[in-house]
C-alpha cells in the first residue's frame, strides 16, 4: 500500500506532463562545422541534411566526427494555443541531454546554454536541457526557428535522448516533488498508519 501511494503521486505528475501537445517532430536539419550565422532565423538551411534528434550523430552517417555541429528546427505555432500558453507563462522547451555542450537560440536570440563551448570548454553531457520560452518571444501563426549550437569533445555527440519537446507550460512542468524519509535506506517499518512529508519545489529558476 505504501508503494501504491508513492506510485500514484508519480503517475499523477506524469499524466499532467504528458497530457499536452508536443509541437516538435524528431527530424531536424543538421550541419557540421560552426558559424554564428546559423543561429539567425533568416538563414536558409534548405541545403542541410536531415538527422533524427535523440540519436547520436555518429550513428547517422557522421561516424568519428568530433567538434562543432548545429541543429535547426522550424516549428509553426498556431494562435489557437495562445490562450493556453499565456495562462501558463509560455512554452517549455526540452531538448533532453546533449553530448557535450550547447547554446540554444530561439528566433536568433540566445535562449539557453548548458556547459560551455571552446575555448572555455565545459562538458555537460549528463544534464537535462529544459527552459521556458516566454510568450513575448513567440511568433503566432508563423514559423519559429530553434537553432542548437553543439560541441562534442569526443565519443558520441549531439542530442542523444528521446525527450525532445515543445509544449505549453503548466505548473507541473517545473514541479519537483521529493519525499522525505526518516531512514536513510528509505524503508518504512511498522504496520500502522504512516505519513511521508513531501517537499514541493519550483525548478524554473
Amino acid at each position: 500500500m505504501r508503494k501504491a501511494y508513492i506510485l500514484l503521486l508519480g503517475l499523477t505528475i506524469f499524466f499532467l506532463r504528458s497530457n499536452s501537445q508536443n509541437l516538435l517532430t524528431p527530424e531536424w536539419k543538421f550541419h557540421t562545422g560552426d558559424s554564428l550565422q546559423w543561429a539567425s532565423d533568416s538563414y536558409m538551411d534548405t541545403h542541410w541534411n536531415e538527422i533524427t534528434a535523440g540519436i547520436p550523430w555518429e550513428r547517422q552517417g557522421y561516424g568519428g566526427y568530433d567538434g562543432f555541429a548545429w541543429y535547426r528546427k522550424a516549428v509553426f505555432i498556431p494562435s489557437s494555443l495562445k490562450k493556453q500558453v499565456l495562462s501558463g507563462g509560455g512554452f517549455v522547451l526540452t531538448l533532453g541531454r546533449i553530448d557535450d555542450a550547447d547554446y540554444t537560440y530561439w528566433n536568433g536570440e540566445l535562449l539557453m546554454k548548458t556547459g560551455d563551448l571552446p575555448p572555455a570548454y565545459v562538458s555537460a553531457y549528463d544534464k537535462e536541457r529544459k527552459c521556458l520560452v516566454p510568450p513575448e518571444k513567440i511568433r503566432w501563426d508563423a514559423l519559429n526557428i530553434i537553432a542548437v549550437r553543439t560541441y562534442d569533445g569526443g565519443g558520441e555527440g549531439g542530442m542523444y535522448t528521446k525527450n525532445i519537446e515543445l509544449k505549453p507550460a503548466g505548473v507541473e512542468d517545473f514541479l519537483a516533488v521529493s519525499p522525505t524519509f526518516s531512514r536513510q535506506d528509505r524503508i518504512i517499518t511498522g504496520s500502522g498508519p504512516f505519513t511521508i512529508p513531501l517537499t514541493i519545489s519550483n525548478t524554473s529558476g
